[in-house]
């Protein structure tokens, strides 16, 4: 027995076991790896610091295409070396039209083609007037022989530029309008009454260069070339205004022995505008028509927003309306006489909200008595969006068709393909934050069809379209900023966006993408957007770091996908900070219900909407008002101030770059679009007034920066707010004001802006 138990050892399972074995290992392996994937990430991440100096000098605009143009089927541009650049075909190589050495060796700042492309008109010693006007010499250079057909002038000329047929020129100098067949013929003078001060011919005065039009240019020629349709503005019985200037050299801060005071026509609300009217000189005999404004339940609307020519030069589109831009029409005039038709277009605002972008100019067509135009479109308890409209003026009365319709904008139109029917806008469909462009045919049952709805690609559009729809400038403006030359679908060129940035390490992971939230009617843009898939965690992080939140100007859009590089970024990038774009009520592009809900009733709605967005944060991350503090320039400044007034302590700290404290200061237009004329609604203006509310900011803590030499919100508004808060007795804690001297609305100067952003970081650490 034994010996048959010796030669039978017990047999064991070893392949059993080690596969038991593996499945024990896999098991604790699987619970490991959910374990480590469950747990809260804890690592350090590496991310972007901006440089200050970057976003001053704006050094990530490098490699972006600059001064594009097109003179017909042809784009003039400006690459990064400064040369400027003529492209025929995007299947042709493109050629150098002026060499940046050119530039360099006269100093040119800007320049002009003739539509023969044999001349140039090349600026230097330019000199800001307002926003967009400025006073410069010229040469005159042959593209061909390269070489200046005519050195330098000792004249200082307000405008220069070309027309629509071969080199003919015209200029401006004091205030009067000059023309030449050529740029070899004889000058002739076409008016003779400008004046400094008192009459302006073809350039626009400050009010409606700043606050209506948009533009210095005032003069139109005609597609033909043979008529020149301009605006006279007589400001003999306007309001002086005045800036002053105290340094000679601003770049050196060399300062005058005395201040120079400087003069423009400023009028305020309720007193006398410019009298404008609309004239046509026929360049070939020289004989001028003065067009009569129209008259609407009689009353003469005064106030021009555009002029456009129709394709066939036989006619032109001339918009007014009254001064609170609740009424408007458009005229179709006639070139050679002083008729127009008064009802080709009429419009009227609901519940005494202004009109918005009456500036932007119809879209002609080459067929006769058609054009296009964005145009309010009713969606009931929504309120009505703007979106593209054909208007047939040759039925009567006029007939209006819509071809988009939605709870969206179009926000620009672009080309009008007469052969194929095509109309090409810009829209925000497919968010409000976004642009892209759009085709839709105008013949029955067409389909829009969006050409850069690709996600990947860029979400925020700008266009510019030449001669014909075979190929047009495509320009990303989202948030992978780059410039894109299309034919039709295709790609051709592209130039990336290049800034040089610093990497530094932190404790918290940061995303540096934006994250766009709802909240109710309200849209929200926050950066950074993810710091934690912990709850918790993130409720620590909220609470821990500053929130502020922006308000843009009246109309704009702030929660949208363009690209930035601003205090907003650099601060993120740099400090434990995070910042929310607020579109609330008063912002554009999301109905004229939102845009108008404001109108008289300034910083009311606003309040109430930055209270939701307060109270959502709290909801959500459980943030502190103690934490959130609140932002904003122009407009936006004055809701920064409402907002630590009238809000019982909720928000107590505020920048605010040149705020409006009293709508009685501002410009007429500015004022009265949103209040009526003080004349007739005085309660609405003394309610609207911060200054009444100055002994409400004693629990708070604002910081102002202001240009001195600012028109468009005039210092005269801080300074006034600075002595009331010395006549109550605030502390000087409470308004702290920096008054940059020689600088304008936009502080553009890169010291103030330099200044301006150190002061604000400092402040608002102390602050929040």
């Amino acid at each position: 027995f034994q010996e048959l138990v010796g030669n039978n050892p017990e047999q064991r399972n070893w392949k059993g076991m080690a596969i038991a074995l593996l499945v024990i290992l896999a098991v604790c392996g699987f619970v490991i790896l959910a374990v480590v994937l469950l747990s809260p990430e804890e690592t350090t991440t590496v991310y972007v610091k901006v440089l200050l100096e970057d976003v001053i000098n704006e050094k990530w605009k490098t490699g972006l295409a600059a001064d594009t143009s097109w003179i017909g089927p042809v784009l003039l541009w400006r690459d990064h070396y400064g040369n400027v650049i003529k492209t025929t075909s995007p299947n042709t190589p493109s050629r150098i039209l002026i060499s940046n050495q050119t530039m360099l060796d006269f100093g040119i700042s800007s320049f002009k083609v003739s539509h023969d492309f044999r001349h140039a008109l090349l600026a230097f010693d330019e000199q800001k007037i307002y926003t967009k006007s400025y006073n410069a010499s010229y040469f005159i250079y042959n593209i061909e022989t390269r070489e200046p057909l005519v050195h330098q002038s000792r004249d200082v000329f307000q405008f220069a530029g070309f027309g629509p047929n071969g080199s003919q020129m015209i200029f401006i100098l004091d205030n009067d309008l000059y023309y030449k067949r050529d740029v070899t013929a004889s000058v002739q003078r076409l008016t003779r009454d400008g004046r400094f001060g008192a009459i302006s011919n073809g350039l626009s005065d400050w009010l409606y260069e700043d606050e209506i039009l948009g533009t210095n240019i005032a003069h139109w020629f005609s597609p033909d070339g043979r008529y020149l349709a301009y605006v006279r503005f007589d400001d003999s019985q306007v309001t002086d205004g005045y800036v002053t200037t105290y340094t000679s050299n601003v770049e050196l801060m060399e300062p005058l022995l005395s201040p120079i005071a400087t003069f423009y026509k400023c009028p305020k609300a309720g007193q006398m505008n410019p009298t404008v009217s609309v004239r046509v000189v026929d360049l070939e005999t020289l004989d001028e028509v003065a067009l009569a404004p129209p008259l609407v339940s009689r009353e003469w609307l005064s106030m021009l927003h555009s002029v456009t020519w129709t394709k066939d030069s036989q006619n032109i589109l001339v918009t007014w309306s009254n001064r609170t831009q609740t009424v408007s029409v458009t005229q179709q005039c006639y070139p050679t006489s002083a008729t127009c038709v008064d009802d080709v277009l009429q419009l009227r605002s609901k519940k005494n909200g202004w009109i918005p972008h009456l500036n932007k100019a119809h879209l002609t067509s080459s067929e006769p008595g058609i054009f296009f135009s964005i145009l309010p479109s009713n969606h009931g308890a929504r309120g009505s969006f703007r979106h593209l409209a054909m208007i047939n003026y040759t039925a009567k009365p006029p007939i209006r068709t819509f071809f988009t319709d939605g709870s969206w904008e179009v926000t620009k139109l672009l080309y009008h393909d007469a052969e194929s029917g095509n109309v090409y806008y810009i829209g925000n469909e497919q968010q409000p934050g976004q642009r892209h462009v759009y085709v839709i045919g105008t013949s029955g049952g067409s389909l829009r069809r969006c050409l850069t709805c690709d996600p990947a690609q860029c979400l925020y559009f700008d266009a510019e379209f030449g001669s014909s729809s075979d190929w047009f400038l495509l320009n990303c403006l989202g948030m992978r900023p780059n410039i894109l030359l299309r034919i039709k679908n295709y790609v051709l060129i592209e130039k990336e966006l290049m800034i040089s940035m610093t990497v530094s390490r932190m404790n918290q992971k940061m995303e540096s993408q934006y994250n766009f939230l709802k909240v109710s009617h309200l849209t929200l843009l926050t950066i950074p957007t993810s710091w934690s898939p912990c709850t918790d965690m993130r409720r620590q992080i909220f609470n821990r770091y500053g929130i502020f939140l922006l308000r843009g100007d009246l109309g704009e859009q702030n929660a949208d996908f363009r690209f930035r590089m601003d205090f907003a970024e650099y601060m993120v990038s740099r400090d434990n900070v995070i910042f929310v774009f607020a579109d609330i009520r008063g912002s554009g592009y999301r109905g004229n219900k939102v845009l108008q809900s404001v109108a008289g009733r300034p910083g009311i709605p606003e309040i109430e909407d930055l209270k939701q967005v307060l109270l959502y944060l709290q909801r959500k991350w459980s943030v502190s008002p103690a934490n959130v503090g609140v932002m904003g320039s122009g407009y936006g400044g004055y809701v920064a101030l409402r907002s630590l007034a009238d809000t019982a302590g909720i928000f107590k700290c505020g920048v605010a770059v040149s705020p409006i404290v009293d709508w009685k200061l501002a410009s007429s237009a500015r004022a009265e679009k949103l209040l009526g004329l003080p004349q007739f609604n005085p309660l609405a203006y003394e309610r609207s007034n911060v200054l009444g509310r100055a002994n409400m900011l004693r629990d708070s803590h604002l910081l102002i920066f202001q240009g001195m030499k600012d028109k468009i919100v005039h210092p005269q508004h801080s300074i006034t707010l600075n002595q009331v808060s010395v006549d109550i007795g605030l502390p000087l804690s409470n308004i702290q004001t920096v008054y940059y001297p020689d600088q304008d609305h936009q502080l553009s100067n890169k010291f103030s802006k330099r200044h301006m952003f150190k002061s604000a970081r400092t402040f608002l650490e102390n602050c929040v």
